[in-house]
């Protein structure tokens, strides 16, 4: 019991902490502070009306279009894929928004901060896009300032700069210290890898020690460069626990140079993390959760009932609820989207009200509804009850809503030392991340936007160079947005080949957002021996044939696009070499996913009860598929239409609506989503209006 009360008290002020912080980063962004950057000596302007230079969670941010002009770079955007496209002299730079990646041409570098959105302003870290470029970008920290000086003026100017990190000022030239230890998560399942992130100046490595003994876990060398000047090592620390009550594991750090560690309290930090109990009782606990849910937990709940002891997905679940003639109305949402029905009418009887309330179940599986009660004079509740709801058959039970890699793809068959692997991960709909670590436990790949659904799964597109030969293993994580994280392994084979070899190395998809029927073009890279390649279906048949490659040294690129019928079988492309001889076959998969259903995925009405002539106003999530919205009324006459989405996250657009009510009474609407091959999906929603 005592351990518990530690526990909880640790929790209380983790919670604590965590909220003054997000207080503070709230008041940094609302009062941003503004940091003149200067170019190779010369301070740059910035519009007054538009977004300034600016520290954001302790780095400093410039806008991209105005600074990459400076720089002399050229911009594309794709609003599809959400990416940026620079180029200068001969160099391309891909960058994805809310990335921490950007693609030198073709080669990713990875930073420790990524590019963000700011009052509908991109803004990239200063040292992300100068160091893309192969500028050198200072701070002073003294006149809180930065310094951008390109290859072709470095030297020319004097700059008085000294590096600094988010906590400290130490220079160069002093002692090895931890600036900061952080983990990826605060509490630990027996058998969890938990990432510890360290920051240090001044040091070429570090040392993991447990917090109880003193006893050396580990010494980290490799490290990587930080924005701020200071380096940043990274380890995985497997969570231990054989008892049956949880613990608190720490690690104390020390950070030392060529010739010893400083360990002495002012050089050193300490990180807490908290192993959950030896083994688990969960599966053995669901019916018992179930039991307790259905307890009435409302003072203001009387009784609830669903129509039908289980559905069919797309099926309208109607729950009956019953209530004291406190409750004005009742909210209904599910545990797998942010969509809630709401419902204002009902019937009263002997001082109880009775609400008749519909819910579309769009997943299938065991989900969960929640009745949450309006009061009057009050509000909503704290307190919800959990309804526990099946849809579809048992086959279909499956969900993936909870932290799960489902499936790892390697999409292309063959993957050559010095080339890159392409790889689909499929995982719950709760991912906002997956990252791929390679067997030295280096960071080769990361995503924050997934390229669509597929079978109830989000399915991220990840590449990385493979520099080896032989089987490695690789390592996948999923993050959700609290951090958590789940791990898979895939075994890759890298191939060796020789310049003399006739071979086709790579195979790199030029068209995103692919889907059945589109034509998709491909750069194929061989050996200089191959003089003509075939794009082919698994079955051998030709699509297409390109005889023109571009040679360059040993290499050639060809470029061959042709009509995918199925994304979801292989494709091959067959290489050639000056006698037609067949030489080489490289069979891959097609990036993308397959054609989308049109779905609605949630309805919120703001008011179901109105005045004439007043709006009528909800906010609509659809599939990213739906090109255009309508609305009819009972008697099908049109009182809205949109094409333009208000908003949009990594998996579905938002479209705010607002009309006017016209008629008294009971009115019936159907919302009708449309996608460009008339594909639809309709919801209708109720709301009565008043004289």
């Amino acid at each position: 019991m005592k351990c518990l009360k530690k526990l909880l008290g640790i929790a209380v002020s983790a919670v604590m902490l965590v909220s003054a912080m997000c207080f503070t980063n709230t008041a940094s962004v609302s009062a941003a502070e503004i940091i003149p950057v200067y170019l190779n000596g010369k301070l740059l302007e910035f519009p007054a009306n538009d977004a300034q230079p600016q520290i954001y969670q302790n780095r400093t941010y410039v806008p991209i279009r105005v600074t990459a002009e400076y720089l002399g770079l050229t911009i594309n955007w794709n609003s599809k894929t959400e990416t940026m496209t620079f180029s200068r002299d001969g160099i391309t730079i891909d960058h994805t928004m809310r990335s921490n990646i950007v693609y030198v041409s073709g080669k990713a570098l990875t930073f420790d901060t990524r590019s963000i959105n700011v009052q509908n302003r991109t803004l990239m870290p200063i040292r992300m896009l100068g160091e893309s470029i192969g500028a050198t970008v200072d701070w002073d920290n003294a006149k809180r300032c930065v310094y951008i000086t390109t290859a072709d003026k470095a030297g020319s100017e004097s700059t008085e700069t000294t590096t600094s990190s988010a906590v400290t000022t130490t220079t160069a030239s002093g002692v090895p210290r931890i600036v900061s230890v952080n983990s990826n998560k605060a509490n630990a399942a027996p058998g969890e890898k938990v990432k510890i992130s360290i920051e240090a100046q001044n040091a070429t490595r570090v040392k993991v020690m447990d917090s109880e003994d003193g006893s050396e876990i580990e010494v980290i060398s490799e490290y990587g460069e930080s924005s701020g000047g200071s380096r940043i090592f990274e380890t995985l620390l497997e969570a231990k626990n054989s008892s049956d009550e949880p613990i608190i594991k720490g690690v104390i750090v020390a950070a030392g140079d060529d010739n010893k560690f400083y360990e002495d309290i002012q050089d050193t930090k300490t990180l807490n993390y908290i192993v959950s109990e030896s083994g688990s009782k969960k599966d053995d606990d669901d019916d018992d959760d179930d039991k307790d849910d259905e307890k009435i937990k409302s003072d203001y709940l009387i009784s609830y009932k669903l129509d039908d002891d289980s559905y069919d997905e797309d099926d309208y679940a109607t729950l009956t609820v019953v209530t004291t003639d406190e409750v004005e109305k009742v909210k209904i949402t599910n545990n797998y989207n942010s969509g809630r029905a709401e419902g204002s009418e009902y019937t009263e009887k002997n001082g109880e009200r009775t609400f008749k309330i519909k819910n579309r179940m769009s997943k299938k599986g065991k989900i969960y509804l929640y009745i949450t009660l309006y009061i009057e004079d009050e509000g909503y509740e704290a307190v919800s009850q959990k309804v526990p709801v099946t849809v579809g058959t048992d086959e279909d039970s499956k969900t993936y809503d909870d932290l799960e890699i489902v499936d790892i793809e390697l999409l292309n068959e063959t993957v050559y030392d010095g080339e890159e692997a392409h790889i689909l991960v499929y995982t719950s709909t709760d991912v906002k991340e997956v990252s791929i670590y390679d067997p030295d436990d280096r960071k080769v790949a990361s995503s924050y936007y997934n390229s669509g659904r597929k079978d109830g799964q989000l399915v991220w597109e990840l590449s990385f160079e493979v520099d080896h030969t032989g089987r490695e293993k690789y390592t996948v994580y999923a993050y959700d947005d609290d951090d958590n994280d789940t791990l898979e392994t895939i075994k890759i084979e890298g191939e060796s080949y020789s310049k003399n070899d006739n071979v086709i190395l790579s195979v790199e998809q030029k068209t995103s957002n692919v889907k059945d029927g589109d034509t998709c073009k491909f750069s194929v890279k061989t050996t200089s021996g191959i003089e003509k390649i075939v794009l082919a279906t698994d079955s051998g048949k030709t699509i297409e044939t390109a005889s023109k490659g571009a040679k360059s040294g040993s290499y050639r690129t060809f470029t061959i696009k042709g009509e995918i019928d199925d994304i979801e079988d292989d494709y091959q492309i067959f290489g050639y070499d000056e006698d037609d001889n067949k030489e080489d076959t490289y069979k891959f998969r097609i990036k993308g996913t397959p054609t989308d259903e049109v779905e609605i995925i949630s309805v919120d009405v703001e008011d179901n009860r109105v005045d004439i002539d007043d709006r009528i106003e909800l906010t609509v999530e659809t599939s990213k598929n739906v090109e255009k919205i309508t609305i009819v009324d009972q008697d099908d006459y049109r009182v809205y239409k949109e094409t333009e989405p208000s908003d949009e996250d990594s998996s579905s657009y938002i479209w705010d609506i607002s009309f006017y009510a016209r008629d008294e009474g009971k009115n019936t609407f159907t919302i009708t989503a449309e996608d460009d091959d008339d594909n639809t999906d309709e919801w209708d929603f109720n709301v009565t209006v008043d004289d």
